[in-house]
């Protein structure tokens, strides 16, 4: 994932979200994954600041988890699938935890 690139794929860069350093801003998306998603997830995510056309762009890269991950509030569950994030609910969870995750689900 890329933030500070426009959907056309023009840089805009991260500067108007008022961090005031580099360090700050991968604090913040920490502070914000332990939150959501949850630490035990972490060796998982790979994130940087990168410089791109005299900007910086925030570089999100995300292995396949091993098991199901919440994101929010416990119990909900959402999915990626280009270009959106969808949530999924009920019946619609166990399939694809089961289609996923080996069956862990019964």
């Amino acid at each position: 994932m890329l933030v500070g690139v426009n959907d056309e794929g023009k840089v805009l860069g991260t500067s108007k979200d008022n961090f005031r350093s580099d360090d700050d801003y991968l604090k913040h998306f920490k502070n914000l994954f332990k939150e959501r998603v949850g630490l035990e997830f972490s060796d998982l995510v790979d994130y940087e600041l990168v410089p791109m056309d005299d900007k910086k762009v925030f570089y999100v890269s995300c292995q396949r988890s091993p098991r199901p991950v919440y994101f929010g509030k416990e119990g909900e569950f959402y999915i990626r699938t280009n270009p959106a994030t969808e949530k999924l609910t009920g019946r619609k969870i166990l399939e694809y935890v089961n289609e996923h995750f080996d069956g862990i689900i019964r």
